[in-house]
């Protein structure tokens, strides 16, 4: 036996036939479509920073953009501190009025 007639046989029609099939229910059904709305925002992730950060490079200069990346830096290091409570409100009354 050749090593080309060991391999796995090609997806026969049908069997293509089938695979699409099921992933068009797939799709359809409320997992399939969370599934790819959660995909798309990765697949976003990855992409748009490739575009963004070249762009950003060549407007603001390499002073301006470190700047800008300390000033990140540094909201990323406080996350709210206490924003929730003065946009949303105290999280008690917030249950204790059915809302939650």
């Amino acid at each position: 036996m050749t090593p080309v007639e060991a391999s796995a046989p090609p997806i026969a029609p049908r069997r293509l036939a089938d695979l699409v099939a099921l992933a068009r229910r797939a799709i359809k059904s409320t997992v399939g479509k969370n599934a790819l709305s959660l995909y798309s925002i990765q697949f976003a992730q990855y992409i748009l920073p490739l575009i963004t950060i070249p762009y950003l490079v060549r407007v603001l200069g390499p002073e301006r953009l470190g700047t800008l990346a300390f000033g990140q830096s540094l909201m990323a290091y406080f996350p709210g501190s206490g924003l929730r409570l003065r946009l949303i409100g105290d999280p008690e009354d917030f249950c204790a009025k059915g809302r939650f």
